[in-house]
Protein backbone atom coordinates (compact mmCIF):
# COMPACT_ATOMS: atom_id res chain seq x y z
CA UNK A 1 0.00 0.00 0.00
CA UNK A 2 1.10 3.59 -0.49
CA UNK A 3 1.54 6.16 2.26
CA UNK A 4 -2.02 7.50 1.88
CA UNK A 5 -3.53 4.03 2.15
CA UNK A 6 -1.32 3.26 5.13
CA UNK A 7 -2.51 6.39 6.92
CA UNK A 8 -6.15 5.66 6.07
CA UNK A 9 -5.93 2.22 7.68
CA UNK A 10 -3.98 3.26 10.79
CA UNK A 11 -5.92 6.45 11.49
CA UNK A 12 -9.27 4.72 10.89
CA UNK A 13 -8.41 1.98 13.39
CA UNK A 14 -7.20 4.47 16.00
CA UNK A 15 -10.34 6.57 15.49
CA UNK A 16 -12.65 3.56 15.91
CA UNK A 17 -10.91 2.26 19.04
CA UNK A 18 -10.60 5.73 20.58
CA UNK A 19 -14.28 6.45 19.94
CA UNK A 20 -15.36 3.20 21.61
CA UNK A 21 -13.05 3.89 24.55
CA UNK A 22 -14.29 7.46 25.06
CA UNK A 23 -17.89 6.28 24.80
CA UNK A 24 -17.29 3.71 27.54
CA UNK A 25 -15.73 6.20 29.97
CA UNK A 26 -17.95 9.17 29.12
CA UNK A 27 -19.83 9.10 32.43
CA UNK A 28 -16.91 8.01 34.61
CA UNK A 29 -15.54 10.45 37.21
CA UNK A 30 -12.02 8.98 37.39
CA UNK A 31 -11.13 8.58 33.73
CA UNK A 32 -7.37 8.31 34.27
CA UNK A 33 -7.58 4.73 35.59
CA UNK A 34 -9.08 3.60 32.29
CA UNK A 35 -6.21 5.07 30.31
CA UNK A 36 -3.98 3.00 32.56
CA UNK A 37 -6.01 -0.14 31.73
CA UNK A 38 -5.58 0.56 28.00
CA UNK A 39 -1.82 0.86 28.51
CA UNK A 40 -1.69 -2.37 30.53
CA UNK A 41 -3.69 -4.13 27.82
CA UNK A 42 -1.26 -3.00 25.13
CA UNK A 43 1.72 -4.06 27.20
CA UNK A 44 0.00 -7.39 27.86
CA UNK A 45 -0.13 -8.16 24.15
CA UNK A 46 3.52 -7.15 23.74
CA UNK A 47 4.68 -9.27 26.68
CA UNK A 48 2.73 -12.30 25.43
CA UNK A 49 4.30 -11.79 21.98
CA UNK A 50 7.85 -11.51 23.32
CA UNK A 51 7.50 -14.47 25.68
CA UNK A 52 6.44 -16.84 22.92
CA UNK A 53 9.16 -15.97 20.39
CA UNK A 54 11.90 -18.29 21.72
CA UNK A 55 9.72 -21.36 22.51
CA UNK A 56 7.85 -20.92 19.21
CA UNK A 57 11.03 -20.76 17.12
CA UNK A 58 12.56 -23.65 19.06
CA UNK A 59 9.47 -25.81 18.53
CA UNK A 60 9.38 -24.96 14.83
CA UNK A 61 13.07 -25.85 14.49
CA UNK A 62 12.56 -29.20 16.23
CA UNK A 63 9.60 -29.89 13.95
CA UNK A 64 11.66 -29.07 10.86
CA UNK A 65 14.43 -31.40 12.04
CA UNK A 66 11.91 -34.17 12.71
CA UNK A 67 10.70 -33.74 9.13
CA UNK A 68 14.24 -34.34 7.92
CA UNK A 69 14.87 -30.74 6.86
CA UNK A 70 18.39 -29.39 7.17
CA UNK A 71 18.19 -26.11 9.11
CA UNK A 72 21.16 -24.77 7.14
CA UNK A 73 19.15 -25.12 3.93
CA UNK A 74 17.46 -21.71 3.94
CA UNK A 75 15.30 -22.41 0.91
CA UNK A 76 13.94 -25.69 2.32
CA UNK A 77 13.29 -24.11 5.72
CA UNK A 78 11.38 -21.20 4.18
CA UNK A 79 9.33 -23.54 1.99
CA UNK A 80 8.33 -25.73 4.94
CA UNK A 81 7.69 -22.73 7.19
CA UNK A 82 5.21 -21.31 4.69
CA UNK A 83 3.52 -24.47 3.43
CA UNK A 84 3.79 -27.34 5.93
CA UNK A 85 0.84 -27.65 8.33
CA UNK A 86 2.96 -29.33 11.00
CA UNK A 87 5.18 -26.23 11.12
CA UNK A 88 2.49 -23.60 10.62
CA UNK A 89 0.18 -24.92 13.34
CA UNK A 90 2.57 -23.93 16.13
CA UNK A 91 1.93 -20.22 15.50
CA UNK A 92 -1.79 -20.33 16.46
CA UNK A 93 -1.13 -22.75 19.34
CA UNK A 94 1.53 -20.57 20.97
CA UNK A 95 -0.46 -17.38 20.31
CA UNK A 96 -3.54 -18.85 21.98
CA UNK A 97 -1.65 -20.18 24.99
CA UNK A 98 0.59 -17.20 25.70
CA UNK A 99 -1.93 -14.43 24.96
CA UNK A 100 -4.79 -15.94 26.94
CA UNK A 101 -2.68 -16.92 29.94
CA UNK A 102 -1.21 -13.38 29.99
CA UNK A 103 -4.69 -11.91 29.62
CA UNK A 104 -5.95 -14.08 32.49
CA UNK A 105 -3.04 -13.01 34.69
CA UNK A 106 -3.66 -9.30 34.06
CA UNK A 107 -7.42 -9.49 34.60
CA UNK A 108 -6.93 -11.44 37.84
CA UNK A 109 -4.33 -8.98 39.20
CA UNK A 110 -5.64 -5.55 38.19
CA UNK A 111 -8.31 -4.39 40.63
CA UNK A 112 -9.82 -1.78 38.31
CA UNK A 113 -10.44 -4.51 35.72
CA UNK A 114 -11.72 -7.35 37.86
CA UNK A 115 -13.96 -5.10 40.00
CA UNK A 116 -15.63 -3.45 37.02
CA UNK A 117 -17.46 -5.96 34.83
CA UNK A 118 -17.99 -5.66 31.90
CA UNK A 119 -16.33 -2.29 31.33
CA UNK A 120 -12.92 -3.26 32.76
CA UNK A 121 -12.40 -6.36 30.56
CA UNK A 122 -13.72 -4.53 27.48
CA UNK A 123 -11.26 -1.66 27.93
CA UNK A 124 -8.41 -4.11 28.56
CA UNK A 125 -9.39 -5.81 25.29
CA UNK A 126 -9.27 -2.48 23.47
CA UNK A 127 -5.79 -1.86 24.86
CA UNK A 128 -4.77 -5.37 23.84
CA UNK A 129 -5.78 -4.86 20.22
CA UNK A 130 -4.28 -1.35 20.20
CA UNK A 131 -0.93 -2.81 21.27
CA UNK A 132 -1.10 -5.32 18.42
CA UNK A 133 -2.00 -2.63 15.89
CA UNK A 134 0.86 -0.37 16.99
CA UNK A 135 3.35 -3.23 16.75
CA UNK A 136 2.15 -4.48 13.35
CA UNK A 137 2.20 -1.12 11.61
CA UNK A 138 5.38 0.08 13.31
CA UNK A 139 7.11 -3.13 12.21
CA UNK A 140 5.71 -2.55 8.72
CA UNK A 141 7.18 0.96 8.60
CA UNK A 142 10.56 -0.22 9.90
CA UNK A 143 10.76 -3.04 7.35
CA UNK A 144 9.85 -0.65 4.55
CA UNK A 145 12.65 1.73 5.51
CA UNK A 146 15.24 -0.91 6.41
CA UNK A 147 14.75 -2.92 3.22
CA UNK A 148 14.25 0.21 1.09
CA UNK A 149 10.91 -1.12 -0.17
CA UNK A 150 9.12 1.53 -2.24
CA UNK A 151 5.58 2.58 -1.39
CA UNK A 152 3.29 1.09 -4.02
CA UNK A 153 -0.42 1.72 -4.45
CA UNK A 154 -2.52 -1.35 -3.68
CA UNK A 155 -6.05 -2.01 -4.81
CA UNK A 156 -8.41 -0.28 -2.40
CA UNK A 157 -10.26 -3.59 -2.02
CA UNK A 158 -7.09 -4.98 -0.38
CA UNK A 159 -6.77 -1.92 1.84
CA UNK A 160 -10.40 -2.32 2.89
CA UNK A 161 -9.76 -6.01 3.59
CA UNK A 162 -6.86 -5.06 5.86
CA UNK A 163 -8.99 -2.52 7.73
CA UNK A 164 -11.88 -4.97 8.04
CA UNK A 165 -9.58 -7.68 9.40
CA UNK A 166 -8.10 -5.45 12.09
CA UNK A 167 -11.59 -4.36 13.16
CA UNK A 168 -12.70 -8.00 13.38
CA UNK A 169 -9.61 -8.90 15.40
CA UNK A 170 -10.28 -5.95 17.73
CA UNK A 171 -13.79 -7.22 18.48
CA UNK A 172 -12.38 -10.72 18.98
CA UNK A 173 -9.85 -9.49 21.55
CA UNK A 174 -12.58 -7.75 23.53
CA UNK A 175 -14.66 -10.95 23.50
CA UNK A 176 -11.69 -13.00 24.73
CA UNK A 177 -11.30 -10.61 27.68
CA UNK A 178 -14.98 -11.06 28.58
CA UNK A 179 -14.74 -14.85 28.33
CA UNK A 180 -11.55 -14.95 30.42
CA UNK A 181 -13.26 -12.94 33.19
CA UNK A 182 -15.22 -16.04 34.28
CA UNK A 183 -12.01 -17.77 35.30
CA UNK A 184 -11.14 -15.26 38.01
CA UNK A 185 -14.46 -16.05 39.71
CA UNK A 186 -13.61 -19.73 40.17
CA UNK A 187 -11.29 -21.03 42.90
CA UNK A 188 -10.66 -24.41 41.28
CA UNK A 189 -8.53 -24.54 38.13
CA UNK A 190 -10.64 -27.20 36.43
CA UNK A 191 -13.70 -24.94 36.71
CA UNK A 192 -12.00 -22.02 35.01
CA UNK A 193 -13.73 -22.82 31.74
CA UNK A 194 -13.34 -19.28 30.44
CA UNK A 195 -9.57 -19.65 30.21
CA UNK A 196 -9.75 -22.92 28.28
CA UNK A 197 -12.55 -21.68 26.01
CA UNK A 198 -10.58 -18.52 25.19
CA UNK A 199 -7.42 -20.51 24.40
CA UNK A 200 -9.36 -22.87 22.13
CA UNK A 201 -11.19 -20.08 20.31
CA UNK A 202 -7.96 -18.12 19.84
CA UNK A 203 -6.17 -21.14 18.35
CA UNK A 204 -9.10 -21.79 16.00
CA UNK A 205 -9.26 -18.12 15.00
CA UNK A 206 -5.56 -17.86 14.14
CA UNK A 207 -5.67 -21.33 12.60
CA UNK A 208 -8.11 -20.20 9.93
CA UNK A 209 -5.31 -18.58 7.97
CA UNK A 210 -3.49 -21.94 7.78
CA UNK A 211 -6.53 -23.49 6.09
CA UNK A 212 -6.48 -20.71 3.51
CA UNK A 213 -2.71 -20.89 3.00
CA UNK A 214 -2.97 -24.61 2.23
CA UNK A 215 -6.21 -24.73 0.24
CA UNK A 216 -7.02 -21.22 -0.96
CA UNK A 217 -3.99 -19.23 -2.24
CA UNK A 218 -4.07 -15.73 -0.79
CA UNK A 219 -2.74 -14.19 -3.99
CA UNK A 220 -6.38 -14.29 -5.10
CA UNK A 221 -8.54 -11.34 -3.99
CA UNK A 222 -11.64 -13.51 -3.62
CA UNK A 223 -9.77 -15.90 -1.34
CA UNK A 224 -8.57 -12.98 0.78
CA UNK A 225 -12.13 -11.80 1.29
CA UNK A 226 -13.43 -15.30 2.03
CA UNK A 227 -10.78 -15.51 4.76
CA UNK A 228 -11.96 -12.17 6.16
CA UNK A 229 -15.52 -13.49 6.13
CA UNK A 230 -14.38 -16.60 7.99
CA UNK A 231 -12.74 -14.41 10.66
CA UNK A 232 -15.92 -12.33 10.87
CA UNK A 233 -18.14 -15.42 11.10
CA UNK A 234 -16.21 -16.87 14.04
CA UNK A 235 -16.23 -13.48 15.74
CA UNK A 236 -19.98 -13.16 15.20
CA UNK A 237 -20.63 -16.65 16.61
CA UNK A 238 -18.43 -15.81 19.60
CA UNK A 239 -20.29 -12.51 20.09
CA UNK A 240 -23.63 -14.32 20.13
CA UNK A 241 -22.26 -16.89 22.60
CA UNK A 242 -20.96 -14.17 24.94
CA UNK A 243 -24.02 -11.91 24.76
CA UNK A 244 -26.69 -14.62 24.95
CA UNK A 245 -25.11 -17.06 27.40
CA UNK A 246 -21.67 -16.24 28.84
CA UNK A 247 -22.50 -12.74 30.04
CA UNK A 248 -25.53 -14.08 31.95
CA UNK A 249 -23.41 -16.85 33.46
CA UNK A 250 -20.87 -14.31 34.75
CA UNK A 251 -23.53 -11.98 36.16
CA UNK A 252 -25.20 -14.88 37.96
CA UNK A 253 -21.85 -15.87 39.45
CA UNK A 254 -21.15 -12.30 40.55
CA UNK A 255 -24.59 -12.11 42.14
CA UNK A 256 -24.00 -15.32 44.10
CA UNK A 257 -20.72 -14.22 45.67
CA UNK A 258 -20.66 -13.90 49.44
CA UNK A 259 -19.49 -10.62 50.98
CA UNK A 260 -16.11 -12.16 51.74
CA UNK A 261 -15.74 -13.48 48.18
CA UNK A 262 -16.72 -10.10 46.75
CA UNK A 263 -14.11 -8.36 48.93
CA UNK A 264 -11.45 -10.88 47.87
CA UNK A 265 -12.32 -10.26 44.23
CA UNK A 266 -11.59 -6.55 44.36
CA UNK A 267 -8.49 -6.70 46.56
Amino acid sequence: MDILQFLVVVLSLILIISSLFLLLIKNEEKKSKYFWIVFIGGMGWLIAFLLRIIPLNLTKSLTLVSLGIDLSDTQAVQAASHNNVLVLIWGPIFAGLFEEFCRYFLISKIRDVKSNYPKGPIILGLGWTLGEIIYIYTAYLISMNTLNIPWETSAWSLVLASLFERFTVSVFHVLMSLIIFQSILEKRLKKRYGLWIAITLHILFDGLIIVWIIFFPLENLINIWTLEMAFALQTLITLIFVSKYWDRKIREKLGSLSNEEAINLVT
